[in-house]
């Protein structure tokens, strides 16, 4: 069934569909005109017979209710892969992301509010340059939201090594931070305060926590990928056993 399961889901769901339709569709008319398989051949018997003239053709066609039963749980488990893959998915991770880019904006509020407290400002969140480095961070989140949530439609995570996983996660943060400083250096225009160079080098001392927080955030991305691997893998299992029951290699 390799080549089965590598075929893309719509053209799976087609197959299965229409294989099981022409399987209901056969059984409903061997019932209906009585085909007859023997050594000679078949033989067709038209007509109904006079005690069955009241009677539908159907009863007793047990093949045809178990193949619409099949239908029904294939359909079911071909939802659920969907559902898993395109919205599930995707949506566990962005939470994940979501908190641990939270972190990371608290790490730099930390860092600004520290520096304009040592300048003599007695409230720092009321300062006027706090108020519009918000909105600097503001516009930062959005942007590493905007590329992480890039990075987790095409991660990946559950075929990965541990070795593959350690150098992505290293390549990831780097490019989260390189782009985190690209952003402020475009858009932090407040520099009565704290210089753009200053602001620099304070944030430059918090980097490696930052690694630590995005590295944590892929590992608990790859966590989930995993799990969620894991339950398809059981849906495919399920999927194979029914389609076997009507389709021969």
């Amino acid at each position: 069934m390799e080549w089965f399961v590598k075929l893309p889901m719509l053209t799976q769901v087609s197959l299965v569909v229409g294989t099981l339709i022409i399987s209901i569709v056969f059984l409903v008319l061997a019932f209906r005109y009585r085909l007859r398989l023997s050594g000679k051949g078949i033989s067709v018997q038209t007509g109904v017979l006079p005690e069955q003239k009241k009677q539908s053709p159907h009863i007793g066609c047990t093949h045809a209710a178990d193949a619409l039963s099949g239908l029904s749980s294939l359909w079911d488990i071909f939802e659920e892969k969907a559902d898993l893959k395109f919205r599930y998915f995707v949506r566990r991770q962005m939470d994940i992301a979501e908190s641990s880019i939270d972190l990371m904006q608290a790490k730099f509020v930390k860092v600004y509010t520290g520096i304009l407290a040592r300048k003599g400002f007695a409230d720092p969140v009321h300062a006027e340059s706090f108020r519009a480095y918000q909105n600097v961070l503001n516009v930062w989140e959005c942007m590493i939201q905007k590329r992480v949530r890039d990075y987790i439609r095409t991660n990946g995570f559950a075929e990965k090594t541990e070795k593959d996983m350690n150098h992505y996660i290293e390549t990831r943060a780097n490019d989260l931070i390189g782009y985190t400083t690209e952003i402020f250096n475009s858009i932090y225009h407040h520099t009565i305060d704290i210089p753009r160079s200053e602001l620099y080098d304070a944030n430059r001392e918090i980097f490696n926590e930052l690694r630590q927080i995005i590295r944590t955030m892929f590992l608990d991305c790859r966590s989930i990928a995993l799990d969620i691997q894991r339950r398809i893998d059981g849906l495919d299992t399920e999927r194979d056993a029914i389609f076997a029951r009507f389709v021969q290699d």
